[in-house]
This record gives C-alpha cells, structure tokens and sequence, in this order.
C-alpha cells in the first residue's frame, strides 16, 4: 500500500554523475523485485530514459513505446471500470503515469528517430505530443464522469482546467525538421506558435524567450543545433490532511502545532455528507510533486576555441505541475471520498466490537488495531519515474561548413566547471540536422 524509495537513491546517484551503464543494469536487475507489474510503466519509463542518455537509441524507443502502449491501455481500462475503482488505494492500482511523462515520452523519442536519421518518424512523435495536450483536459472530465457513476461517490467529482497546451521543445523540434525539409512557411508556423508559448503560458514560461530569428530564413549556411538536459525532473512527496465530522457535513483542514503548543486544526474544506454523524476524525495523504535542486547555474559552448550561450527553453518541473493540476481535484475529492467510506466502516466496526467484548481494554486495542489497518492503506501514492530531465537549454549556432572543435562546459553557481562534455571534432553540414544532445543531470 506504500511507495519504496530506497532502490532508487542509488540508481538515481548513478545517473546524477552520468554512470548511466551502471543504473541501465541496477534497473534491469531490478525488474519483477522492485518494480513490480504493476510498476511497469515507471519500469519502461526509466530503462528507457537511462537508455536514450546512454546513446542507444533503439533500445530507448523501444521501451518508450512500450510504456507508451501501457499508459494508454490502464487509461482506456481506467474509464471502463472507474465507479467500480473509487474506493481502491492507487497504490494497490497499476501506475498509469504522469501526463507530463506521457508527452515527454514523444519528445524523446523524436529526439531518439533523429539521431537514428528518421526525421519522418521523428515528426510524427511531435505531433503526438500535440494531440496528447489538446486532450488533456478531455481525459479527465471523461474520467470524472465514470467516477460520478459509482454508488460512493457522496461528492461531485470535477477534473481541473489545463493551463499547458502548447511545449516549446517540441515546437522548437518540429520547426527544426520542417527546416532540414525546406518546407519553410511550416517553419514561420511553428516560430510563431514557439512564441505564443510565452505570450499565452506566463505562469510556465517565466523566463526570457530564445531569440530563434536567426535560423527562419533560408542562408544557405549550416547550423549546430545543440540540445542541453539538465536537473532531474520533479519527486513526489505526501501531504497529511485531517477531516472531523460534523452532522452531516465533513470539514478537512491541516494539523499544526499552535503557539501556546496545543495541536489545531485550519479548516481548508467543506464538503455535504447526508447522514455522517458528528465528531470523528480521520487521516488521509495526497502526493504533491517536490522539485529536485540542480547544481546547474549556466552553461558555455566552445566551438574551436569561440564561446556560445545557451538559452532555456522548457522548464519540465513547471509543465509537470501544470499537467498535474487537470487531475489534482480527482486526486484529492477521490481520497477524501475513500477516506471517509472506510472511516465509517471502521467506526462501525469498532461499535460492534464494543458490545462483543464487553472489556475496555480489549476494545480499546481492537479500535487501534483497526485504525492502524485504516492508515495503512491511506498512504499516498508516490510512485513517479525517476530520469526524464529538469530543464531543456538551446543553441542555434550558425557555422561553416566542415569539422569543428566542440565542448560543452557546465558551471555552478561558484562559476567552477562541475561536468565538460568534450564532443572532439564534430562534422557540420547544411544539408543534414546537425543536432548534438548533452546530458549533465546535476
């Protein structure tokens, strides 16, 4: 009914200092012991991002679209059997994934075509990641209809309003492909919906847009179109609510401690519970994502001695929470539904123990026993995969057509080099996507 995270503290040290030969083999090990089949979504998602940082990108595609398969697969199950879900700990469920996992799997994968030279599969994989955005909010009110269904559901169960439909990196790679294709009114289409994503998500895009004029017109020259990934991607962790009855009404706050030292409760939410009896309390957890720091402060591209700047692009740990927010209502109202069903039960449990035992004391141990059992299979679910990046950089640098010196340095906020990606002598031509991806997950 829980989440264990210790296997993947030392998977994720491995990758954060690019031992990824090493965590590819820890989780393949790892398959059917900690990640169970019920896991195998964040199984596929983690092999296949250690894979594709790794260089093997057939390897990578082919676990990217079986986690992709997956997803889809507990989705469409989900919807069928959703009423009959409602009073399941999603630990106990398959995990389905995060939405932003599920887009990021095709940004990837492109990436993962390109450099297997398939640009066409490469475009198809963007566009999903178009079709995915504009069905997101769908999804869940989907969701939250079969969920209204079930005979439990006391509360109106509604998904929440998607405020991510337009990825930059995956407009930046689209534009790119249509470019190498000099098909170059697709290339001002996709420029102009790469700037609309900071014009209309400010709340995601709240750094300075990449000036990618340079590259939008017919030149001729060839062009070095670095791609730079860094941080790693956000965790989750729990958060514990309470909820006290009241007649007929149910109230859920946060516990804290007060001044005087004395424990109270700061009423957050009222919900109508025809019948529920006054004065019981009860515990319950939601995930929330946790942001992991980066040791990443800025980064410099030295072609044949010339220095170059990088510029971010997509900040995967904002995107994440905004794809979190459309399903963070269903999340919350289900538990809170499930919460007080098996509350009640067990007060009614403990009620007929007490006339059965006719002791206080054996009464007493049987009520913590039960509420014991009760917490236990209220802990949030915490799974999440562990290796898709925090942060996406770019550089459109145009150069002269032959062999070019290139490293790509990465500085701490204390301007020291903390990772050099030494590349040696590149091959730079106008007729091919010249794309070079640097990985630093620090």
């Amino acid at each position: 009914m829980g989440t264990n995270k210790t296997f993947f503290s030392d998977t994720t040290e491995m990758a954060f200092n690019g031992d990824f030969g090493t965590a590819i083999t820890a989780t393949e090990n790892a398959k059917d012991i900690v990640y169970k089949l019920k896991d195998r979504v964040m199984y596929f998602l983690d092999l296949g991002m250690l894979l594709h940082y790794q260089g093997e990108y057939e390897r990578s595609n082919a676990m990217l679209e079986q986690a992709e398969r997956a997803i889809e697969e507990l989705y469409t199950k989900s919807i069928s059997k959703a009423a009959l879900s409602l009073l399941l700990n999603d630990n106990a469920l398959d995990y389905a994934g995060e939405d932003y996992e599920d887009i990021y799997i095709n940004i990837f994968k492109s990436l993962n075509y390109i450099h297997c030279k398939d640009n066409e599969a490469a475009f198809v994989e963007v566009r999903r990641v178009n079709e995915k955005l504009t069905a997101l909010e769908d999804k869940y009110a989907r969701l939250s209809s079969g969920l209204n269904t079930s005979k439990d559901a006391k509360i109106k169960l509604e998904a929440g309003k998607n405020r991510f439909f337009n990825s930059a990196l995956a407009r930046y790679l689209s534009l790119l492909l249509y470019r190498n294709s000099g098909k170059w009114d697709d290339v001002r289409i996709d420029a102009d919906r790469f700037r609309a994503a900071w014009e209309e998500q400010g709340s995601i895009y709240n750094f300075d847009a990449p000036d990618i004029s340079a590259g939008l017109q017919p030149d001729g020259a060839a062009h070095l179109n670095l791609f730079c990934f860094t941080g790693l991607s956000p965790d989750k962790r729990s958060k514990t609510w309470w909820i006290r009855t009241f007649k007929d009404h149910i109230f859920i706050g946060e516990s804290k401690e007060s001044l005087s030292g004395e424990e109270v409760l700061n009423y957050a939410d009222m919900f109508y519970w025809k019948d529920v009896e006054d004065n019981l309390f009860f515990k319950f957890e939601i995930p929330l994502f946790q942001p992991r720091p980066s040791n990443i402060y800025r980064m410099e591209v030295l072609i044949d001695e010339k220095s170059y700047r990088t510029h971010k692009v997509e900040s995967i740990d904002k995107v994440a929470e905004a794809t979190f927010a459309v399903k963070k209502p269903l999340v919350y109202l289900k538990t809170i539904l499930r919460t007080v069903s098996k509350g009640l039960l067990a007060k009614q449990g403990k009620d007929k123990m007490d006339k059965q035992f006719n002791n206080d004391f054996l009464s007493s141990l049987a009520a913590i026993g039960t509420d014991i059992a009760v917490s236990a299979t209220e802990q949030a679910d915490l799974r999440i995969s562990h290796f898709f990046p925090k942060v996406a950089y770019i550089a459109d640098i145009p150069l002269s057509t032959g062999t070019h010196q290139i490293t790509i340095n990465y500085y701490n906020k204390f301007g020291s080099i903390i990772y050099s990606d030494n590349r040696g002598k590149v091959e730079i031509t106008p007729d091919k996507l010249n794309i070079i991806e640097s990985i630093c997950l620090q």
